[in-house]
């Protein structure tokens, strides 16, 4: 018992020396670090930090928590100086002191990496993160949402947190992954985001290019809700970014530009050909005109030109059955004299007019055929180009048609790009118009030429001039008979042989007269039947002139749309060119150079990156009754036990 007490009272001794001891060690240790503190200067090198942001947010998107882990390239074994507006800091390297002094922190480090840890008291972060839920379409707070059954939204809007950290959101891209368990979730839709599959979880992505702010949509069906938190990192988006090759779709945004370029001078050469038909047709309703007027004329004086022939047959009838007397009274030598220079100045007179019309036909009729011989034969290979082209549609799909609206390419020429020409209603029924009307033109002009098989009317209109021509020719032999014939009476009536020489001419010219009448009567009957056709005919040219007026100026529209639409276009691929460069430019960050989160003092910063996370919603797990636990002896109690 006494050996015990003595082996305590040793212990006792030995205790209270060793605490003696450590007491003046530390006090001494203290005192030399006091005085280090005082001296330190930064002895150490360092080639660079990085600094990784973590941020808790509500399931919301309020801030809440943030640290900062610090990574140092140690060159130099020694102390290095950094700054920061830390609450407090933690070495995660070693066991060595992080001394925080206001916003500057020391710290020696060997030659390798080092971390340590700096906790910050509600800093801004550069992106402003707000997270609304709904549930069958009505908006419900995360706590209410947790474990209901139903359809879910969730909206997440990401935008500048005001100036806060602007060279983070100006250079930086966030990456928003939404984490849903299959086995809960089902039939998930994220119009822009990624949906992928991870194990037993399907994980949507968004990406939030830098300086852009949106609002992200995720809807899903669940069967129960729970959901572990939105993982938010944000990243320098430093990557250099290479030209695409955009060779192909430019070369085939440049064909179309091209085809559209030919197609607008197509259609200037059609205004140009057709405005050449629509001169000639109305040249042609002047000359059928002409024409109508001076069939018309000679119509209308055919009945003074029969009946005037007819009383001059009557006359060489009475007068050859005057002479039939051999016994004739030469007291009616006068008489017969003044009848044949009536006679006689009734054919000059009726000649006369017979020229009048013919030359009047004649001027009608070269109009005619001058207009006729104007119009174009063949557009066959301009309809042809219209109606391929009409065919032709340009179609984009939705990721075109995108880049192409950002490019700055105008709604309403994307529009035109998208339906093409098939759909353009004016554009058709100008076409068909135009086909019409040259049908009708080629329909007259075949009617009027003919062909080897079938004269033409033309044909049968020139006809007219050459048979007024031959009356007129025999309407002069028989004047000049006429003539003769009264100059040669006084000698004639002198013997028996001169009177009956004088008989048989009367009577000759008396029956050729009237085969004359006969077939000048004819005459008159088809000058009447084609004075009225031609009217109808006429009539037809009228309407074809206003057709071709009116397709002038609908291929005059046409041509102004084909030149807008050429105007929008044959820019476009060096305007597509340019807008990628800008685009590019926009996203190209490479140039950035990094700035320090946590105070504009520290230098050589080489990366920065924020690890942002929402907390997640769970269901409340029923309170279990905990075992009871086992009371933990002190040192001393211990320490007595093993001698008790």
């Amino acid at each position: 018992m006494k050996h015990i007490k003595k082996i305590l009272f040793l212990l006792t001794i030995v205790v209270l020396l060793v605490s003696t001891l450590l007491t003046t060690v530390s006090a001494n240790t203290s005192d030399n670090k006091t005085n280090q503190d005082n001296e330190r200067e930064e002895t150490g090198k360092m080639s660079g930090k990085d600094e990784v942001i973590y941020a808790t947010l509500s399931p919301t998107g309020e801030q809440q928590e943030l640290y900062v882990v610090n990574r140092f390239d140690v060159v130099d074994e020694g102390t290095i100086v950094d700054y920061g507006d830390y609450t407090s800091v933690r070495n995660l390297t070693d066991m060595t002191e992080v001394a925080l002094d206001g916003d500057k922190v020391e710290f020696t480090a060997s030659d390798e990496e080092f971390y340590y840890q700096g906790n910050m008291e509600n800093p801004e972060l550069p992106w402003s993160i707000g997270v609304t839920y709904y549930l069958d379409g009505e908006k419900i707070s995360p706590e209410k949402l947790a474990g209901k059954e139903g359809q879910v939204k969730i909206e997440v809007d990401a935008k500048a947190n005001g100036n806060h950290g602007s060279a983070f959101f100006n250079n930086y891209m966030l990456q928003l992954t939404l984490p849903f368990d299959s086995a809960s979730f089902s039939d998930i839709q994220a119009p822009d985001g990624m949906v992928a599959n991870a194990g037993k979880t399907q994980q949507v992505t968004f990406t939030l290019m830098p300086e852009k702010e949106k609002t992200f949509t995720v809807e899903a069906n669940t069967t129960q809700f729970e959901f572990d938190g939105i993982e938010i990192s944000g990243v320098p988006s430093s990557m250099s970014i290479e030209d695409p090759e955009t060779d192909e779709m430019t070369g085939d945004i440049r064909t179309l530009s091209d085809a559209i370029a030919d197609l607008n001078t197509g259609v200037s050469d059609l205004v140009v050909g057709i405005k050449e038909m629509n001169d000639g047709a109305t040249e042609l309703v002047s000359g059928s005109a002409q024409y109508r007027d001076g069939i018309a004329e000679l119509d209308g004086s055919s009945g003074e030109l029969v009946d005037g022939s007819k009383e001059i047959e009557n006359a060489l009838q009475s007068m050859n059955g005057s002479l039939s007397d051999v016994d004739v009274d030469t007291s009616q030598q006068d008489q017969l004299v003044e009848g044949l220079k009536q006679l006689s100045a009734g054919l000059s007179e009726m000649k006369d007019g017979l020229q009048k019309l013919k030359d009047n036909y004649s001027t009608a009729f070269q109009a005619l055929d001058g207009a006729m011989a104007n119009i174009p034969s063949d557009l066959s290979e301009e309809f042809a180009a219209l109606n391929e082209w009409k065919k032709q549609s340009v179609t984009f799909n939705e990721e075109e048609i995108e880049a192409l609206r950002e490019a700055g390419i105008e709604q309403e020429t994307l529009q035109k790009l998208q339906k093409g020409p098939s759909s353009n209603e004016q554009f058709s029924s100008t076409i068909k118009e135009l086909e019409g009307a040259f049908n009708k033109v080629k329909a007259a002009k075949g009617t009027y030429f003919g062909n080897k098989e079938k004269p033409g009317a033309k044909a049968a209109l020139g006809a007219v001039v050459g048979s007024l021509e031959e009356t007129i020719a025999g309407l002069n032999e028989m004047t000049t008979n006429v003539d003769t014939m009264a100059s040669e009476i006084s000698p004639a009536s002198d013997g028996v042989d001169g009177l009956q020489q004088l008989k048989d001419g009367i009577a000759s010219l008396t029956k050729e007269y009237g085969s004359f009448h006969t077939g000048l009567a004819e005459y008159t009957n088809g000058v009447s039947e084609l004075s009225n056709s031609y009217s109808n005919i006429h009539t037809g040219i009228n309407e074809f002139d206003q057709g071709v007026s009116e397709l002038e100026e609908g291929v005059v529209e046409l041509k102004d749309g084909t030149q807008e639409l050429h105007d929008s276009t044959k820019d476009m691929p060096q305007e597509m060119t340019e807008e990628i460069d800008e685009m590019i430019s926009q996203y190209d960050k490479s140039d950035f150079d990094p700035v320090s989160f946590v105070s504009e003092k520290n230098e050589q910063v080489d990366h920065v990156q924020f690890v942002i996370q929402t907390k997640s919603i769970e269901v409340d797990e029923p309170d279990e009754e905990e075992p009871e636990k086992e009371e933990k002896s002190s040192f001393w109690e211990k320490f007595k036990a093993l001698f008790s």
